[in-house]
């Protein structure tokens, strides 16, 4: 979700997420971004054609006990905002996954990755931090991490999913590497 206003161009999530917890609306806006998505995917439905459609979700989303039962969908959640309370993010994550939400591990790579975690958590994929692919082509490292995560993934059973591709150079090698999906403007 980003705000267009003409004094301030884009303004990301990055900037309004924290006013927003702390005003406490997430929630409410939470809901209200999925509701307008939903109805566009409903739009845009044609047959033989399908949408994939994830949200990230913030700490304050995933400790609300009416936050599972509105939820139907695929949810990226940040590794550390599991970390302040693990064991009811994790319930919550559970009843969600059972209720049939598709649940993703997002800005993997970068914060604390914790194998138990990864193995534990009812986490169906792995969505590689964006840092990682634009290093791909210039960077060894990132070369060595996102090869990496996508071999962790798939040997755990997960999706991988490459956040900000932006050129069909780092394409072809996520597909050569055998990365589930790629996200990003190519």
């Amino acid at each position: 979700m980003r705000r267009q206003r003409p004094w301030l161009g884009v303004v990301s999530p990055v900037r309004f997420v924290p006013l927003a917890e702390e005003a406490s609306l997430i929630e409410e806006i939470g809901f209200w971004v999925m509701g307008e998505v939903c109805d566009q995917i409903a739009r845009w439905q044609a047959p033989g054609h399908h949408y994939s459609v994830s949200f990230e979700v913030s700490a304050t989303q995933l400790r609300s006990d009416h936050f599972v039962h509105h939820v139907q969908l695929a949810l990226e959640v940040i590794e550390s905002t599991l970390i302040d309370n693990l064991e009811t993010a994790g319930e919550h994550l559970q009843r969600s996954r059972r209720s049939g939400v598709r649940l993703a591990l997002d800005d993997f790579g970068t914060g604390y990755s914790s194998l138990s975690h990864q193995q534990q958590l009812p986490i169906g994929s792995f969505k590689i931090d964006r840092a990682f692919i634009r290093g791909l082509g210039r960077d060894e490292g990132a070369v060595a991490v996102v090869n990496s995560i996508i071999v962790r993934g798939h040997a755990l059973g997960k999706t991988v999913v490459a956040g900000g591709v932006e050129n069909e150079e780092k394409a072809q090698l996520l597909r050569i590497w055998r990365c589930d999906q790629a996200q990003g403007q190519c």
